[in-house]
C-alpha cells in the first residue's frame, strides 16, 4: 500500500480536526458542570424530626434469611431555627418578650431481626423485620422574659 503525502496529510487533518472536536466537547462538560455548581448553598438539617433509623441501602431486599442489623442514633439539637433556617433567641408573644434556651440530647439503639422469605409473590420477594427501640432522650430549656420594665424573670 503506498500513501501519498497529500492522502497523508488529510488523514492527519482528519485526526486532528478529530481531537480538537473531542476536546471541545470535554471543555463544553467541565463548563457545564462549572456552571451547576455555581448554584448557593443551602444547609440541610433534620429539623426536630429524624426521619428514622433505615440507611437507603436497606429499601433492597437482601437474599433469603434471617440477618441482625444494629442501629445507633444520636440527635442533638441546642439552636431553634425559623423556616428560612435562622436562628431564632426570642418569641414575641403580644407585649411579653420570651428568650429561648434549650438542649435536647437523644440516643437510640435499635437491634433489628429481619427475615426474608425464600418464595416469591408476584414476582417480589418479601420479609418481615423486628425492630424493638430503646432510646434516652434528655431536654433542658430556660425561658426568660423581658417585660419591658427592666427586670428580667427566669421561669
Amino acid at each position: 500500500m503506498r500513501f501519498t503525502l497529500h492522502s497523508l496529510s488529510s488523514q492527519r487533518l482528519h485526526a486532528c480536526a478529530f481531537g480538537l472536536k473531542q476536546g471541545r466537547k470535554i471543555l463544553l462538560g467541565v463548563l457545564c458542570l462549572v456552571l451547576v455548581s455555581l448554584g448557593p448553598a443551602r444547609a440541610g438539617e433534620l429539623g426536630h424530626f429524624a426521619p428514622g433509623v433505615l440507611n437507603i441501602r436497606d429499601f433492597l431486599v437482601p437474599d433469603p434469611g434471617f440477618y441482625y442489623l444494629q442501629y445507633f442514633v444520636w440527635y442533638n439539637a441546642d439552636t431553634f431555627r425559623d423556616r428560612n433556617g435562622d436562628k431564632v433567641n426570642s418569641i414575641n408573644a403580644g407585649p411579653i418578650n420570651l428568650n429561648v434556651d434549650f438542649e435536647v440530647d437523644s440516643v437510640v439503639l435499635a437491634p433489628a431481626l429481619v427475615w426474608v422469605s425464600p418464595w416469591k409473590i408476584l414476582g417480589a420477594r418479601y420479609g418481615a423485620q423486628i425492630v424493638p427501640t430503646f432510646g434516652n432522650t434528655t431536654f433542658q430549656s430556660a425561658l426568660r422574659t423581658e417585660t419591658g420594665f427592666g427586670e428580667d424573670t427566669d421561669e
